[in-house]
């Protein structure tokens, strides 16, 4: 049974809203497991993300207010007996890795039978990690974005072909595609959606031919829908 997810965040002051999941039974939406608050009484979830089966839920908090100001924190968790139990250590910014504020703007989580792979959007470009040994693991170096004047990169992520394409979208407003290979993710043509800022809604096919991408700030936030194919490509 796939699950269709809704996350719902509450924000009251000095409290935390919670994201729940909701699987639609036969005739309405009744809540799938637990429903799960943030790390402290000043973090608010910015986006959750459900896997395509709806077995596995990624989290991301830009501003969890941890040890340091501007601190962020991502957790997965995966739904066991219909609790979400956490997979892999919380990822954290700017405590651990190469990354600094924000980490968590974005998130995105494909799941297969051998394979689990999580993107993540922050201030210092986009991470992509793999479960190994039940600990999430860096796959290759930070994808940064499309100036070096702004890094921020995966306000919308996309992940596909088993966890080797994805696709993000900058804070500039454009849109890349990245494909794994053998040790390094390697940029797939040009940077998309020029002449838009505001871009953070993305889709891709399943097969990772085709680009949707929603540009909010085109023609003065009238805003247009932008599609594009890779070349020979079905």
């Amino acid at each position: 049974m796939a699950l269709w997810g809704i996350p719902i965040v509450a924000v009251t002051p000095r409290k935390v809203g919670p994201v729940r999941v909701f699987d639609w039974q036969e005739s309405s939406w009744q809540q799938a497991g637990n429903s799960l608050y943030g790390p402290s009484d000043y973090t608010y979830p910015r986006v959750a993300r459900l896997s395509q089966t709806g077995e596995y839920l990624v989290i991301g908090y830009p501003s969890a207010d941890l040890q340091y100001p501007d601190s962020s924190q991502v957790t997965v968790r995966k739904l066991i007996n219909n609790s979400w139990q956490q997979i892999g250590q919380a990822l954290a910014g700017p405590m651990e890795g190469p990354f600094d504020k924000n980490l968590g703007i974005g998130v995105a989580i494909s799941a297969g039978d051998d394979y689990l792979t999580l993107a993540l959007g922050s201030d210092n470009g986009l991470g992509i990690f793999d479960l190994v040994d039940a600990r999430w693991v860096q796959r290759g170096s930070t994808v940064t974005g499309p100036y070096s004047s702004s890094s921020q990169l995966g306000w919308g992520i996309e992940i596909r072909e088993s966890g080797n394409l994805v696709a993000a979208s900058s804070v500039d407003g454009l849109v890349g595609i990245w494909g794994w290979k053998t040790d390094h993710w390697v940029q797939i043509g040009n940077w998309l959606g020029a002449g838009a800022s505001g871009t953070r809604d993305i889709g891709v096919s399943d097969t990772g031919s085709s680009i949707v991408i929603a540009q909010q700030g085109y023609n003065k936030r009238q805003g247009r829908l932008k599609t594009y194919a890779r070349s020979g490509c079905p």
